[in-house]
């Protein structure tokens, strides 16, 4: 008798159990890519299936990439204050004095931090524009408002009627 054969790679059917583990991962400021990189989860075009078919993992995720707009605005705080220096390298390999990494801030680890502080502000502003987009206000002064002008062309009035 001839035995059933197991299941080999990753899963391809969704679960409310893997849809959990990635939607936590996602809320905690993972990227889709990073987090399908654990053979044990799908691929990454695998989840976006199932986001066209399973309403209850969409609105989950949703909610994740919700959350991971916070995160980010909250890292990058960390990013600034305590992730600035980087490991003096000697040879390649971090020096150490009396068992410690020696940690410098120089130029390159300053903008290095700024390009990941810059990257999360971006991703934040497209996640949740209303709270972390620029906002432009467009508006006259007390002695000057805006006004709105509508002209005739051709018999035919622009704006609302």
């Amino acid at each position: 008798m001839a035995k059933a054969k197991a299941s080999v790679g990753r899963p391809a059917d969704y679960t409310p159990e893997i849809g959990d583990i990635i939607c936590e991962g996602i809320s905690s400021g993972k990227s889709l890519v990073r987090i399908c990189q654990d053979e044990s989860l799908p691929s990454p075009r695998a989840v976006y299936r199932w986001l066209r078919v399973y309403d209850e993992f969409r609105q989950n995720y949703e909610m994740a990439k919700d959350d991971m707009a916070d995160y980010m605005a909250e890292e990058s705080i960390d990013i600034a204050d305590n992730q600035v220096a980087q490991p003096l390298l000697v040879d390649g390999i971090p020096l150490e004095v009396d068992g410690k990494v020696v940690m410098v801030k120089d130029s390159v680890s300053v903008n290095h931090a700024r390009l990941r502080i810059d990257t999360r502000k971006w991703y934040a502003s497209k996640l949740k524009p209303k709270k972390y987009g620029d906002r432009i206000a467009v508006a006259g002064e007390p002695d000057n408002p805006l006004t709105m002008i509508i002209k005739e062309i051709a018999g035919n009035t622009l704006g609302p009627k």
